[in-house]
């Protein structure tokens, strides 16, 4: 695989949010890193659909779920959580102490940091761009009739799947970031989690520019869940972040026009 950077420019300018834990938040700002995780850590098993089937490549045998072992991605939103709550939703409850922030940042800012942290000469591939949203119908469809004439169409396939989703995830309208390593981890060390061997994320540098805000989940105004809400903020204060660039989640806001 030779290096390669597909980024959708028609996006840049977009906004976009990542729905962190409050301890993973504080150890992205503790180290100036964020993590990419594998894609085969994901939950949902519809991920990546075309790695999970066998395919007579040039009568041989190929299994592509052996990729997923060199496939990272990290999921972020363009859905504005001062608009809408169903993430907040999805995220946080008071099992979990309301302990979720979403972190604003921008798809030209997070391109950016991608391709100043990985060199040319690196045989990988990142790509970043929306979610296209299918049906039980389309997908089943596209497996059955998927054939790969030569191992030339692999890779292409590979993206196709990992930029494709249930229709049932559409309210997420989700942009991803993708990337392909196929560099041995002993000739870029930095680039991996503290054990080489436990190579299970990618830790990238981040500028201090990089996060814009820090949103909280607007049902913490609610006076039952003040406690959480004083808790969270302690928190972010302790971890150096400014009044400026921390706000509660406009949703709930009755405008009156």
């Amino acid at each position: 695989m030779c290096s390669k950077r597909i980024v959708n420019t028609d996006y840049l300018n977009v906004s976009i949010f990542h729905f962190m834990r409050l301890e993973h938040f504080e150890q992205m700002l503790n180290s100036g890193e964020m993590k990419i995780a594998k894609i085969c850590s994901w939950e949902d098993n519809w991920e990546a659909f075309f790695l999970k089937k066998r395919y007579d490549v040039d009568r041989i045998y190929v299994e592509t779920g052996d990729v997923l072992s060199s496939v990272y991605g990290q999921s972020w939103t363009m859905t504005d959580p001062n608009i809408y709550d169903v993430l907040w939703r999805c995220y946080n409850n008071e099992l979990n102490g309301y302990n979720y922030v979403a972190i604003k940042s921008s798809v030209l800012k997070l391109a950016n940091t991608v391709n100043n942290n990985f060199n040319e000469t690196q045989k990988s591939a990142i790509y970043l761009a929306p979610i296209i949203y299918k049906t039980q119908e389309q997908i089943d469809s596209e497996l059955d009739s998927a054939s790969l004439d030569s191992s030339s169409q692999i890779q292409e396939d590979i993206v196709a799947a990992c930029f494709s989703k249930r229709v049932t995830f559409e309210y997420e309208n989700e942009l991803r970031l993708i990337f392909f390593d196929d560099t041995p981890h002993d000739n870029n060390p930095t680039l991996f989690s503290e054990s080489i061997e436990d190579s299970s994320f990618l830790k990238v540098p981040i500028s201090n520019d990089f996060i814009e805000e820090i949103i909280i989940d607007p049902r913490l105004e609610a006076e039952k869940n003040s406690g959480y809400k004083q808790q969270l903020l302690c928190s972010l204060s302790k971890m150096g972040m400014h009044d400026d660039k921390i706000q509660i989640s406009k949703c709930y806001d009755f405008q009156n026009k």
